[in-house]
């Protein structure tokens, strides 16, 4: 079976980021039963285990929001800056702040500005929120966003331009402790020198499939919002997406995993 990826995870990959950061800093949560028909879908089964690096206790990335305020009235252009440079084309404001707020949002969206292929953009009513790429994590925390704005209409940035926790913004924060890929690729295989590991499994059971989560918040539901991988587990040699020393595992015991690989689809 070939590794499944969520939509978000596969829109990602699709639109041109950078696969190792799209793929990397995840917890693998180890199933019983039968794997779902997709990673969109519902977890089934009994959770056996979650593996971390080396045991530890995970923290997910947190991506850094930026905060913009369209006002004044209609009448002029708007466009958002990341570290004095502009995101997008310039947007012609039109009907109203809402309105503009949603077309400079689609404009980040469609950028072709390579520097800014990776950030996302949302509109909520007139406010734009700015979220930076994955892979960031606290990166980006000092990047100052700005507006640049002509005749009538504004574009206030909150927090003096930063993404500070503040005032409707997201600090960064970068994962720890999360199972990840070593940096370089060979023959189109990322594989991790990590161990993965947890030090006391949550049930006994029969190991079958896993699923790699990457939200605190993704409690496993059905979905089209999380990035999420899932594929099947057999025991070495089995030829499974990820093999384990055993596939038998018992409650409060330790399991471990090393050289675990993903393989970027190729001809």
């Amino acid at each position: 079976m070939t590794v499944q990826l969520s939509t978000p995870l596969a829109n990602l990959i699709a639109d041109g980021r950078n696969v190792r950061a799209a793929v990397g800093n995840f917890v693998r949560n180890i199933y019983s039963g039968t794997i779902p028909t997709g990673a969109d879908s519902a977890i089934n089964g009994t959770l056996l285990a979650q593996l971390t690096e080396s045991s530890g206790t995970a923290t997910y990335e947190v991506l850094p929001v930026w905060k913009v305020t369209i006002g004044g009235t209609v009448g002029g252009n708007v466009t958002i800056n990341m570290g004095g440079a502009p995101m997008h084309a310039t947007v012609t404001s039109v009907t109203d702040t809402g309105t503009t707020a949603g077309l400079v949002a689609a404009a980040i969206n469609g950028t072709l500005i390579k520097n800014f292929g990776g950030f996302t953009a949302s509109a909520v009513s007139s406010v734009v929120y700015i979220t930076g790429p994955v892979g960031s994590g606290a990166n980006l925390n000092a990047l100052v966003c700005t507006s640049t704005v002509t005749s009538n209409i504004t574009a206030t940035v909150a927090s003096s331009g930063l993404p500070d926790g503040n005032n409707g913004t997201t600090l960064g924060v970068a994962a720890a402790n999360c199972c990840d890929y070593d940096q370089r690729a060979v023959a189109g295989v990322l594989t991790s020198s990590q161990t993965w590991s947890c030090t006391s499994a949550a049930a006994s059971g029969t190991a079958t499939w896993y699923r790699d989560v990457y939200s605190a918040s993704d409690t496993g539901g059905v979905s089209t919002s999380y990035l999420r991988k899932q594929g099947t587990i057999t025991s070495i040699g089995g030829g499974g997406d990820f093999e384990l020393a055993s596939t038998t595992i018992t409650a409060t015991t330790p399991v471990t995993a090393t050289g675990a690989t993903f393989t970027v689809p190729a001809n």
